[in-house]
Formats: structure tokens, sequence, C-alpha cells
């Protein structure tokens, strides 16, 4: 099973941090948003538009773009592929208006501390974002075998270094890197380089 399909279900599982109350609003209606895109993504898992590409030496990106339409929600699934041995998921859930709502992430590997046979580790984070773009809350754990493990990297270290993840503020953002992709209406590829967003150092900053 893919960590994008794993992550979508243990979502709601995972633990709130504390909240000033007048942050409890915007972080509800952030949960409600991703509700809103776990429906969407139920509703037609396999209706995305975008690509699956495979390449040599175990790398590779599948690329696919649920979209809501008008005055529904959008969900994005972005998973790269590294050396055969890393996997990363990115999910972007955007509101009905267009706007980024949330971002789910897993990076999993062999727990290299342990060797490249040992059992899976995997590093979540959530990325709470605002109507307007401000990121309002970032979350992070390390996962082994369902069991959330301390920071130590003499026990728990994946294959390679936190990655950030792409970042798209509005989902007519990701229009536009599929159309610099495959082509718009008119057979053009118009430039379009999406941002980074580096969740790992507001995880760290945020502790």
């Amino acid at each position: 099973m893919r960590i994008v399909t794993a992550l979508l279900a243990a979502c709601p599982a995972f633990p709130a941090a504390p909240a000033a109350a007048q942050d409890d609003a915007a972080i509800d209606e952030v949960r409600a948003a991703w509700d809103a895109c776990v429906e969407t993504q139920q509703m037609f898992f396999d209706g995305w538009t975008g690509w699956r590409r495979l390449h040599d030496g175990g790398y590779g990106e599948f690329f696919e773009f649920t979209d809501g339409g008008f005055e529904q929600p959008a969900v994005l699934n972005r998973t790269v592929f590294i050396d055969g041995l890393v996997e990363i998921a990115e999910t972007s859930c955007f509101r009905a208006d267009g706007s980024l709502a949330f971002i789910l992430i897993g990076m999993a590997s062999p727990n290299m501390a342990q060797g490249y046979d040992a059992p899976s580790l995997t590093r979540e984070g959530r990325v709470y974002v605002a109507p307007d773009g401000a990121v309002l809350r970032v979350l992070d754990q390390t996962m082994e075998q369902g069991r959330e493990v301390a920071p130590d990297p003499d026990r728990y270290m994946l294959a390679r270094p936190c990655q950030p993840a792409e970042h798209y503020p509005a989902a007519d953002d990701v229009r536009r890197r599929i159309d610099s992709v495959l082509g718009d209406l008119m057979g053009d590829h118009p430039d379009y380089t999406p941002a980074e967003l580096d969740w790992c150092g507001l995880a760290a900053g945020a502790d």
C-alpha cells in the first residue's frame, strides 16, 4: 500500500498540539476543509489528472490531481521515489474557493540506523494553512511500525534528510503546473515552477 493511502487513513489519529483559545476556530476550519477533501478523494479516487513516471535506479514521481471543479474541494497527491529506498508522499488539500488549507506529508524508508533490511520508518508532517496563505501550525512526528518514536539519530534514521514539500498556494497553481508539463488547450507549455515549503524547518522552529 502506498504511504499516501495509509496517511489518508491515519490522519484523524494524529495528536493535536496545544493551541491558544483564539487559534481553535482557525484550526477547526482547516480540519473541516480536510474532511471535505477526504470525501472528494473517496468519491473520485481514480478521477485524477497528472502523470505517473518511473525511471531507472528506483526514481519516479506520481502527480495525481483530483479537481473538484466549481465550488468543490480539490486534492493533489504527489509521491516521489528516490533510490528505490525512499518514498515521499505529499497530499495538498484545497478549500472549495481554491485556497490551500492543509498539507499532509509522509517520508518513509528503512530505518538506516539498523541497516537496509530494517523495518520502515516514517516521518510525518501536518501543515495547517489559513485562507490568506499564512501557516497556522506545523506538526511533526516519526513513526516506526505504528508507534511514535523520539528523535534519536543513533536509533532512528531515514535514508535521506527531511525534504521540503512542493508548495501550491491555490488549486489554480496545480493546474498551471499540469499545463507546464502536459500542455494547455492550445498545446503550449507555459513556464511554471512550484515553490518549496521548508516544513521541516518550520516544525523545528515550533518546538
